[in-house]
């Protein structure tokens, strides 16, 4: 993450990220986030995008902290300032990055509400609600009337820092190390 945004606080973000900035597209075995700034995150959830629409998802998966224990997490800066990365719990499964992911949260009003920016990351677009919308499907702007705002001019990536899917460890075979027996 290359910078920073202040006054996050009650809002809801969304990261979308399209299917050229995914890499390998199929799922894996299970999907973990890492999350940068100085907040509170009350929620976090990832999905596919649906295809009705690339700012709707399919499904969200509400993601955990802790082994589970919390759903709710609270990144901060070290002693230097620099942000640190808050792994989630890894979602038991793979998802589909065919027509891209969709990832949205929560963050607390409590909080200090300082996000971690990424600008021209190819393939991420970002967009931010003033209230809780984290759990809803739809992140589309259809007219004045909806509660998105669009912040990718600003930057394209926002408290998202990384999505890991986690793959099966290669076979013998795969790596050219297995040698038959008797050769």
């Amino acid at each position: 993450m290359d910078g920073s945004q202040n006054g996050w606080q009650g809002r809801t973000f969304v990261q979308r990220i399209d299917p050229n900035g995914i890499y390998p597209i199929p799922g894996g075995y299970a999907t973990r986030l890492w999350v940068m700034g100085d907040f509170i995150l009350d929620s976090l959830y990832i999905g596919p995008v649906s295809a009705r629409d690339p700012w709707i998802a399919a499904h969200l998966y509400q993601m955990t902290f802790n082994s589970g224990l919390s759903k709710s997490a609270a990144p901060t800066t070290a002693d230097d300032g620099s942000f640190v990365g808050v792994p989630t719990d890894p979602l038991t499964l793979g998802l589909d990055g065919s027509r891209g992911l969709i990832i949205t949260g929560y963050i607390d009003p409590a909080g200090n509400g300082l996000v971690a920016t990424q600008s021209r990351q190819l393939g991420f677009s970002s967009r931010y609600a003033l209230s809780d919308l984290a759990s809803d499907v739809d992140k589309r702007i259809i007219d004045a009337s909806s509660p998105y705002t669009d912040t990718t001019a600003q930057y394209n990536a926002v408290v998202v820092q990384m999505v890991e899917g986690y793959y099966s460890p290669p076979t013998p075979w795969t790596t050219g190390i297995y040698t038959p027996a008797g050769l």
